[in-house]
């Protein structure tokens, strides 16, 4: 019998730009809640201050695991000025402790796209979020 998955949890993550963007990568928290093979939630960044109008920014999730394939939108709340979709693609670990994969934008004909990595909630995850967190201040 095979193991449910579950991303149901905090994830602690990490998006960078593309290299030509010349920004440091962005820390984000991901509070996730699964049904079936859907998941929501919602997403609190925290952004360079030249980027926004606010330092920290929210946005909402929407998406589905298939397998160890994750794949979901995030659409920023307006927070910050921002109000824009996001599309995520990547791959569960096999311990379902991490997902990593890449995102995407499509602007003004054009499309954008980095790396991203989650890390589930963990005391040391949350310790080392922190500490990045406090060193990108």
């Amino acid at each position: 019998m095979t193991e449910a998955v579950s991303l149901t949890g905090t994830w602690y993550g990490t998006y960078s730009y593309p290299d030509d963007w010349g920004q440091p990568p962005c820390l984000f928290t991901a509070r996730l809640v699964q049904t079936g093979v859907g998941f929501f939630g919602s997403i609190t960044e925290t952004v360079e201050a030249e980027l926004a109008l606010q330092p920290n920014i929210g946005a909402y999730v929407e998406g589905n695991l298939h397998g160890v394939r994750v794949s979901f939108v995030k659409t920023y709340d307006g927070s910050g000025g921002w109000g824009h979709s996001v599309m995520y693609d990547g791959e569960l670990s096999h311990d379902h402790t991490e997902i990593t994969g890449a995102w995407s934008l499509f602007e003004s004909g054009q499309r954008f796209s980095s790396s991203f990595i989650m890390v589930r909630r963990t005391r040391g995850a949350e310790a080392e979020h922190r500490e990045a967190v406090a060193t990108s201040v």
